[in-house]
């Protein structure tokens, strides 16, 4: 997006309040504010979606560590015990 200043001071102040509008009146403020909105909207906008997508990943993705973890606990003792253990020669 880019602004051709010749053609923006050619217009009127009342052309360029029309074009910028207001949050409720509609032009680009408000299609700007619009924007904004959908994206960070505290129960559906985008950000929220991602976010939540994100930490219910992160939640599943600790669910499948949790139980594999429970298995490899017992293997590394093991291993550190036989490690130590003195060696017949």
């Amino acid at each position: 997006m880019s602004l051709d200043a010749s053609t923006f001071h050619s217009q009127s102040v009342q052309a360029i309040e029309w074009f910028l509008g207001g949050l409720s009146t509609g032009g680009l403020l408000q299609t700007a504010n619009n924007a904004l909105n959908r994206v960070e909207d505290s129960t559906s906008g985008a950000l929220t979606r991602a976010i939540s997508s994100n930490a219910s990943n992160i939640t599943n993705h600790n669910n499948l560590i949790v139980p594999k973890q429970r298995k490899i606990s017992p293997l590394q003792t093991t291993l550190t015990q036989q490690m130590a253990a003195p060696t017949l020669s």
